[in-house]
């Protein structure tokens, strides 16, 4: 009895954090820069076939942390920044969902949107994947990083200005990062060093997803590089949040 009691008390829970997050999913659909945000990002991978040699693995790397860091950053942070204007995110104290348990709501929510900004991508590059499951690896512990940094921004910053301005300067080491680790040019010194960095890793990861010969090992280290910065993240969000709520 006791097992069915934890048991049913767990698929509670979840049924609460999907609630949530169905609520929040649906809120920011509604929102004017969401659709620009989405606008902006099938214009972007339209331009992108016209650059030369817009098959190479770091043009779909950047394409993808640019859709996911679009959404990610900058959307799902103003879930939590209205929720703390409106004083929604007060009702906290009294409602039966923890902490935790929103934050996971809030990355369902990102990630979705990231999985969504991502199939533009496919759209254009679709064809040059080989292992679709390594690839769909690579865009879920990425966009678990890149929405646990969001929803730091959310927790931190109280309006949109603040949220896109922090977003300009936390993305400009996350797209140096990638780059320095995966062009060939660079120094296979400065590669070797560069994998431990999470946009790093999530480009390695994408790259073997269209390798004809895929590295396990070397693609699933960078994956879990991956989910220790995004779980470092998001136990520093989960801490922000109940300091918020004492």
């Amino acid at each position: 009895m006791t097992d069915q009691n934890d048991v049913g008390g767990r698929a509670a829970r979840w049924r609460l954090i999907w609630t949530v997050a169905g609520k929040d999913l649906i809120d920011g659909l509604k929102h004017r820069q969401t659709l620009n945000h989405l606008l902006t990002i099938v214009a972007l991978v339209a331009l992108y076939r016209f650059l030369p040699d817009n098959g190479s693995v770091l043009y779909i790397a950047l394409g993808l942390l640019i859709v996911m860091g679009l959404m990610g950053m900058i959307v799902t942070p103003q879930l939590i920044v209205e929720e703390k204007t409106n004083r929604t995110i007060d009702a906290l104290r009294i409602s039966p969902i923890t902490e935790a348990e929103l934050l996971i709501a809030k990355v369902i929510v990102g990630a979705v949107y990231c999985i969504l900004t991502s199939s533009v991508v496919f759209a254009a590059y679709g064809n040059l994947v080989l292992h679709w499951w390594a690839m769909s690896g690579a865009i879920l512990c990425g966009a678990f990083f890149i929405v646990s940094i969001g929803l730091l921004l959310g927790i931190r910053l109280n309006d949109v200005r603040q949220i896109n301005l922090w977003t300009f300067i936390i993305f400009q080491p996350l797209i140096v990062s990638m780059i320095l680790g995966i062009f060939e040019p660079v120094s296979a010194g400065l590669r070797s060093a560069m994998r431990w960095f999470p946009t790093v890793a999530m480009g390695n990861a994408a790259a073997q997803s269209i390798a004809a010969n895929l590295d396990l090992d070397f693609y699933f280290q960078s994956v879990l590089i991956m989910l220790v910065w995004g779980l470092a993240f998001f136990l520093v969000d989960a801490w922000l949040l109940r300091r918020m709520q004492q």
